[in-house]
């Protein structure tokens, strides 16, 4: 696994249990927090994906509203 792939697969990790720490969040103040969070992370995704490993931006992006959409 080159360095690329781990970073992914750890930022990947990540953002699940964001994803879980943000639906089960109790306050509004909690939640925008994370949300906040979650969005680095993202975006920290998209830029190494970029960098021509794994999908596209667009690719995550709806891959991410396809997930949202199953809770």
């Amino acid at each position: 696994m080159n360095p690329v792939d781990k970073i992914l697969g750890e930022l990947e990790s990540k953002r699940k249990a964001m994803n879980e720490r943000l639906m089960n969040s109790r306050t509004i103040v909690e939640a925008n927090k994370i949300e906040r969070e979650l969005w680095a992370v993202r975006a920290a995704i998209r830029h190494y994906r970029s960098m021509g490993n794994g999908k596209s931006g667009s690719q995550l992006e709806r891959s991410e509203s396809h997930q949202r959409s199953d809770c």
